[in-house]
């Protein structure tokens, strides 16, 4: 039996702080106590802003069995928020990059033959800017077409009536959708493996290389602890693309012992 273990955690491309993942981990620990019967407690957080990490100690037991683990988070969402702060058409541009490129290199023809609702993921908030600016424009057909319009007097109300309209559909629904996190996540995805594949192009997010090298030399000072641990697991946990994020910055941690 595993009695300790040490849990690295990249958290999903989500503007969510360490304080939030915190009170997340203790609720659902609250209810693990209850349903299974058993003692369970969580240490404070401790947060450390200049290595990009905060970690917390949890335990649990029985009449029988002990468990104890450190559950240890690679803060990145700042960089989250930061992307948040691009304008909508820089977005969009962004967005159109990453999926031709997605496109022509056969990674969308790819996620489609091995996960049929991974591939849904991937398509949904590109279709659904598609679907809004479809929309727009048949509104303004309609509209033109409604008061009589046509040639550049069309044109002239026309833009401007289905542009607002799609700007209101990607605030709402599109926001209660998170049409624009989900491009902003294929666009990090993206830039994060042209910048793992051409490394001497390290142009984009150097935030995310900066926290993921402090988390490592973190991961390396502390090599000496895990040691002294009777029986260690080490579990890594992340979600989706996001695992790159994990194993690059494990193989690293593994090349540099």
């Amino acid at each position: 039996m595993v009695r300790r273990r040490h849990v690295y955690h990249v958290a999903g491309y989500d503007p969510i702080d360490a304080g939030a993942q915190y009170r997340r981990f203790a609720r659902q620990l609250e209810v693990f106590r209850r349903t299974w019967n058993v003692d369970a407690s969580v240490s404070e957080l401790t947060h450390d802003s200049e290595q990009s990490r905060a970690w917390w100690s949890a335990r649990a037991g029985g009449p029988n069995w002990q468990v104890e683990a450190v559950h240890e988070i690679l803060l990145w969402d700042d960089i989250v928020r930061g992307d948040f702060t691009r304008p909508l058409p820089l977005r969009l541009f962004k967005a159109l990059c990453a999926y031709l490129d997605f496109i022509v290199t056969g990674t969308m023809f790819r996620y489609i033959l091995a996960n049929q609702r991974y591939a849904i993921f991937f398509l949904f908030p590109i279709l659904s800017v598609v679907l809004f600016a479809v929309a727009g424009w048949l509104f303004a057909r309609l509209l033109t077409g409604f008061i009589g319009l046509d040639g550049f007097s069309a044109a002239a109300l026309g833009v401007p009536a289905g542009l607002v309209l799609f700007l209101v559909l990607m605030r709402w629904p599109g926001r209660r959708w998170r049409v624009e996190q989900l491009l902003d996540d294929w666009v990090c995805a993206h830039d994060y493996i042209h910048d793992a594949v051409r490394a001497h192009r390290r142009r984009d997010h150097p935030e995310i290389r900066v926290a993921s090298a402090r988390r490592r030399d973190a991961a390396q000072n502390r090599a000496h602890r895990r040691r002294a641990f009777d029986r260690l697991g080490r579990i890594p946990v992340a979600r989706r693309h996001h695992q790159l994020l994990q194993v690059r910055s494990g193989r690293a941690q593994t090349h540099r012992r």
